[in-house]
């Protein structure tokens, strides 16, 4: 996708960048991957952002330099939307369970160490979906939180996130010092605590005395809250009646 169309729409009809984000349920982070060709959404995403700024997905792709939005019936939206729509992308939530995205991990990981290469450069698949009990993200749910659940590796925060577990992380919710995150890094994927050392702020792995510190400037285009982690999950934490 070219990234840098979604400003030109955005320009052209004056739209903010929290009118995108409030429509599409997603985070300032997200949406600057998206114009700055680091990532781009899936394709229903693409559908609806196109609707928003009232083009085209061949527009967004650059598969086309006319930005006008055709007349489109109801019946061909329909159809759009299943040429795009391989898998259900948001978060589907039945009576008391969420079922949360898992990204598959033969394409990204969250390394405990120093970080999984091409974090922000390549698609985000969804392999499959894991049921939550939804009392567990009531305290997140209220602020918008997307969430998501992705493969960690590494050992750098054993014992309490071990190599090969799955961790689910939140975006769109504040993330202080003392948390556990989900950051973007110099194009690298990687789970480490935020901490401030000597009024510096730093991603430190729980194994910090083998692991070096990573110093980070909150304000560098090369660094991205991603989400803040909020548990792992695993087997046991399936509900036993769905």
């Amino acid at each position: 996708m070219k990234g840098e169309r979604i400003q030109i729409r955005q320009d052209a009809l004056n739209i903010s960048n929290q009118e995108i984000l409030s429509a599409l349920n997603t985070t300032g982070a997200t949406l600057s991957r998206w114009k700055n060709n680091k990532n781009e959404p899936d394709d229903i995403t693409k559908l609806a952002l196109a609707k928003i700024l009232k083009t085209t997905v061949a527009y967004l792709l650059g598969e086309t330099n006319d930005p006008a939005q055709l007349s489109i019936c109801d019946a061909d939206v329909e159809q759009e939307t299943k040429f795009y729509a391989k898998e259900p992308v948001h978060t589907a939530q039945l009576d008391d369970v969420i079922f949360v995205p898992v990204v598959s991990s033969k394409i990204v990981t969250a390394c405990c160490g120093e970080g999984s290469p091409y974090a922000t450069d390549v698609k985000w698949e969804i392999e499959d979906y894991f049921p939550v009990p939804a009392s567990e993200l009531i305290g997140y749910t209220w602020q918008g939180a997307k969430y998501t659940i992705m493969t960690a590796e590494g050992s750098s925060m054993e014992p309490f996130i071990r190599s090969g577990e799955k961790v689910l992380f939140a975006e769109g919710i504040d993330i202080g010092i003392g948390d556990i995150g989900v950051f973007s890094l110099n194009d690298r994927l990687l789970i480490r605590g935020l901490i401030k050392k000597n009024g510096v702020y730093v991603l430190r792995a729980h194994n910090w005395k083998e692991y070096q510190d990573l110093e980070i400037d909150t304000k560098a285009g090369d660094f991205f809250v991603i989400g803040k982690v909020l548990k792992v999950v695993s087997a046991r934490d399936i509900p036993p009646v769905l």
